[in-house]
């Protein structure tokens, strides 16, 4: 679990487990949220399947083992995964601040998509919805390495993103890009400003 006490966003239900990760890190560098009360229900559950999903894996797969996942199903307001157990009240873990450098002694938010990181969504730019465009930016501010696989690349869609990507790249990162020239429709200018800003396409 190494890996989540580097900065990026995230979306993370706040476990015991997480809070003794966190304990070494500096407060202002960790922002939280309430759990909302409509998407409670949802979090929660998921949280509670992971949970005993673990705990039945790990009591094998002979003849004895269905019994024993079968009475550790019957235990489960029991509370047998301690590690598993939500913080009260409960919040969700939204991001791990890059550290304050240099003269300045402040650290920036991560920058979240609309569409919280846990959940799949299908985005369709309708009016009050979030738009596509806005959501892979806010994802490629903190991304590490981007794998892109589409049918087509256009120009208009490239305008949107190429400073992100550009982001990406210059922060050490790579820009992978996976497309096609069915039918012409995508665009060799492009293609071209992919490979400008540094994407292998």
């Amino acid at each position: 679990m190494s890996g989540l006490l580097r900065p990026g966003p995230r979306d993370h239900l706040l476990t015991e487990e997480l809070v003794r990760l966190l304990e070494d890190v500096d407060p202002t560098l960790i922002d939280t949220i309430r759990l909302d009360g409509v998407e409670g229900p949802r979090r929660l559950a998921q949280h509670l399947a992971t949970a005993i999903e673990r705990k039945l894996a790990g009591l094998g797969h002979n003849a004895d083992a269905a019994k024993q996942q079968a009475e550790l199903v019957n235990r489960l307001i029991d509370r047998h995964d301690e590690d598993a157990v939500v913080v009260t009240p409960p919040e969700v873990w939204t991001g791990l601040r890059v550290a304050p450098t240099g003269l300045s002694n402040i650290s920036v938010p991560i920058p979240l998509p609309a569409t919280p990181l846990a959940a799949s969504d299908l985005l369709v730019n309708a009016d009050g919805q979030p738009n596509i465009g806005s959501e892979l930016r806010a994802e490629l501010a903190s991304a590490e390495h981007v794998d892109l696989i589409c049918a087509f690349v256009i120009w208009s869609g490239v305008v949107q993103l190429r400073d992100a990507l550009r982001g990406v790249i210059d922060r050490g990162g790579r820009v992978r890009v996976i497309t096609t020239t069915y039918m012409g429709a995508t665009q060799r200018k492009a293609v071209d400003e992919l490979v400008r800003v540094g994407a292998e396409v």
